[in-house]
């Protein structure tokens, strides 16, 4: 990286994080989550969302199963029954409104979320349609998953975004979370790039080399975008390691292995988010990678798939190791043989 692009990455940084201040002076509370106090061992979910009524129960669902301590959603001005939804939910679950424009505040609502609510424990920065998951899920809890990157005196984990689709035809696409997650199963990595290192690498002690960035999917098989697929989301806010924009952080030791991050773009309402975010304009480029997406989507028809013959199905997470797309250390699986998942 050049030293204009250094400093362009400075400017940006330190932009984000002074717009940070102003968030807490226009954030209101809806429900406060009781009795919250996260330590090393427990994970803090933190959510930014608009107008996902029909996902929000399942991803609240999803992460409070997973074991989370905290889940604090921040809603950029809903105007269906989000709010009201996940007002229904545990009372581990945090809610509050912001009216902040998501073009400039993205990142500055999300940073001053990892620093408020992080404490000491670890912080997901996860999105509406994105359900974490880690290597070994079904031998060791979430607690013992986050004492192994405790005890190794790591601060950040490289999370890789797998997305999953269904094998039905455009116009028979699931409509909300629960029908997403039993439907959306398989993914596509025929396609699969692992470019130079990121910027997300450079800013942070990385353990295992054999951790790379990972560009592709299906977006590139069916759209011919080039996504991004990974992100260093999940962090320990109290050793010093900061969020640093929507797909990195900086600051952070890096674990020896890396997680998944199951993402389910491809619903009922893909179109209509294309063309919103079309509309707004508020994504990378002007929303350029909704622009492409929109315009394939306009052209192919109702009928159209996009399970290909180079498709695989999803069974567990373990795969994505076996595969490559995730890694593990040998440590990492010594410590999950020492220990058993407590019965349920």
């Amino acid at each position: 990286m050049g030293r204009l692009a250094r400093w362009r990455r400075s400017l940006r940084i330190a932009r984000d994080e002074w717009l940070s201040r102003f968030v807490p002076l226009n954030v209101g509370w809806v429900k406060r989550a009781t009795a919250i106090s996260a330590t090393s061992d427990d994970l803090v979910v933190v959510c930014l969302v608009r107008n996902s009524e029909a996902r929000v129960s399942a991803f609240l669902d999803y992460y409070l199963k997973l074991g989370a301590q905290h889940i604090v959603l921040v809603d950029n001005g809903s105007t269906d029954r989000t709010v009201e939804k996940a007002c229904q939910s545990d009372d581990r679950v945090s809610i509050l409104n912001c009216r902040l424009d998501y073009r400039a505040y993205q990142i500055p609502i999300k940073m001053w979320l990892t620093t408020g609510f992080g404490r000491e424990g670890w912080c997901l920065v996860a999105d509406i349609d994105e359900y974490f998951d880690y290597p070994e899920s079904r031998q060791i809890d979430l607690g013992s998953f986050l004492s192994y990157l405790n005890a190794n005196g790591f601060s950040g984990v490289v999370c890789q975004s797998i997305d999953l689709f269904s094998d039905r035809p455009l116009v028979e696409w699931p409509e909300s979370g629960e029908d997403l997650r039993s439907q959306c199963v398989w993914y596509d990595h025929s396609m699969l790039t692992r470019p130079g290192a990121l910027r997300s690498f450079t800013l942070n002690r990385v353990s295992s080399p054999e951790i790379k960035p990972c560009k592709g999917g299906i977006k590139k098989v069916a759209f011919d975008v080039d996504r991004l697929l990974t992100k260093h989301v999940l962090i320990r806010p109290s050793t010093g390691t900061r969020l640093n924009g929507a797909h990195h952080s900086r600051g952070a030791h890096i674990a020896d292995l890396s997680a998944a991050l199951l993402h389910y773009p491809f619903d009922r309402g893909f179109r209509a988010r294309c063309e919103e975010a079309v509309r707004g304009g508020q994504y990378w480029q002007n929303s350029l990678e909704f622009r492409v997406m929109l315009r394939v989507v306009e052209s192919r028809g109702p009928r159209w798939m996009l399970k290909q013959p180079t498709a695989s199905r999803l069974q567990s997470v373990d795969q994505l190791v076996d595969e490559g797309f995730l890694v593990v250390s040998d440590t990492y699986r010594q410590y999950v043989r020492g220990r058993t998942r407590p019965a349920v």
